[in-house]
């Protein structure tokens, strides 16, 4: 884990532990440490801070600090960064309606067809839809 992670997670309260660590976890820690990793050099320091606060500040999303949950939402906002940015409130209150727990619990069994990050993603997406306006992609064909 990268001094800068380590920092954001203190920041947050988030303590990152060894995934062999004995399950299950308490909220507000995560073993997904290397996903964490990937995202700050991947993305930005804000998009993480961002990433990791919606998870910490609605519902009981502390509890689902998992790397399919995290990558979902990091995708969502990365392509989407209006949402978060211009109405925090609106989509914080779409993630405290959000069952993440339900929906990671529904997406596992199937990981091996779907990745369970794009399963939660898409419902996600579709949660989010009904408050936020979708941008269509130009059709290619």
């Amino acid at each position: 884990m990268s001094p800068k992670l380590a920092q954001i997670c203190a920041d947050l309260g988030i303590s990152v532990v060894h995934p062999a660590q004995h399950r299950p976890f308490t909220p507000m820690q995560t073993a997904a440490g290397n996903t964490l990793d990937k995202i700050l050099r991947e993305e930005s320091e804000n998009h993480l801070r961002d990433v990791l606060t919606v998870l910490v500040e609605s519902g009981n999303n502390r509890n689902v600090l998992v790397a399919p949950v995290i990558k979902a939402i990091s995708r969502i906002m990365a392509e989407n960064p209006t949402w978060y940015g211009n109405d925090a409130s609106g989509f914080l209150d779409v993630m405290d309606e959000a069952d993440i727990a339900a929906m990671y619990e529904g997406a596992k069994p199937n990981k091996r067809v779907v990745a369970a990050h794009d399963a939660i993603a898409t419902l996600l997406l579709a949660k989010l839809g009904e408050r936020f306006q979708v941008v269509e992609q130009e059709r290619l064909i």
